[in-house]
C-alpha cells in the first residue's frame, strides 16, 4: 500500500524511506513495550506482595516449608521474592498482550479503509492516458 500509485522512478526513494520508518517505528515500539512491561510488573510485584503477610497462612506455610528444606530465613524470603517477582512478570506480559489484541481490533478497520484505490488495468489505462 505503501509504493502504490508512484511512478516508478519515485519507488528506490519510497522503498527507502518506508524502510527507515519501519524499522524506526519497530524500535520505538520494543521500547515503549519494555518500559510497560517493567512498569506494570512493578504494579504487580506490589500487589501481590501486599498479600504475603504474617497472617497469609498460605505464606507462613510457605516460609515454613522453605525452612525445613534448609534455606535460612533470608534465603526463603528471598526465593519467596523470586517467585513473586517471576508471576508479577507473567501478570505483566498478560496486560501487554490484552492491551496489544485491543489496539489490533481498533485497527483492523483503519488497515480495511487505507486500502489503495483499483487502477485502471491494460487496454483501459493506454485509452485513459491519451
Amino acid at each position: 500500500m505503501s509504493l502504490s500509485g508512484l511512478r516508478p522512478d519515485q519507488i528506490a526513494a519510497a522503498t527507502g524511506l518506508n524502510n527507515f520508518l519501519r524499522i524506526s517505528a519497530g524500535a520505538f515500539a520494543t521500547s515503549l513495550a519494555t518500559t510497560l512491561w517493567e512498569s506494570r510488573a512493578t504494579l504487580h510485584h506490589a500487589q501481590l506482595v501486599e498479600h504475603v503477610t504474617r497472617m497469609d497462612p498460605a505464606a507462613v506455610d510457605a516460609l515454613n516449608k522453605l525452612g525445613a528444606s534448609g534455606l535460612s530465613t533470608e534465603q526463603a524470603y528471598g526465593f519467596l521474592n523470586q517467585l513473586i517477582n517471576q508471576q508479577a512478570f507473567t501478570l505483566a506480559a498478560l496486560d501487554l498482550f490484552q492491551a496489544s489484541a485491543i489496539l489490533l481490533m481498533f485497527l483492523v478497520p483503519l488497515v480495511w479503509l487505507a486500502r489503495p484505490t483499483k487502477q485502471p488495468s491494460g487496454a483501459q489505462a493506454t485509452s485513459a492516458a491519451h
